[in-house]
């Protein structure tokens, strides 16, 4: 799922695709990553499993919440679920 550890200039560098939307993982907190849609929005997500459902949860976009406090929010989902 994880390719490498995000970087701010990582994260910036993931280009729009032409249609649909993209998702990139980090691989220093399993299930935190970027959404990246057709118009150029990047969020910061979390990904995970309830009752064998995948779930997304939207933490905020990449213009308004800096990396760190994205991924400790991440951890901290994590610990939750």
């Amino acid at each position: 799922m994880a390719n490498k550890t995000f970087t701010a200039t990582s994260v910036a560098a993931i280009k729009a695709p032409r249609y649909g939307r993209v998702e990139r993982y980090d691989s220093a907190v399993p299930g935190f990553g970027v959404r990246v849609t057709a118009a150029g929005a990047k969020s910061w997500i979390f990904v995970y499993s309830h009752h064998g459902r995948r779930r997304r949860y939207t933490i905020g976009p990449v213009a308004v919440l800096p990396l760190a406090d994205a991924r400790a929010t991440a951890v901290k989902l994590r610990d939750r679920v």
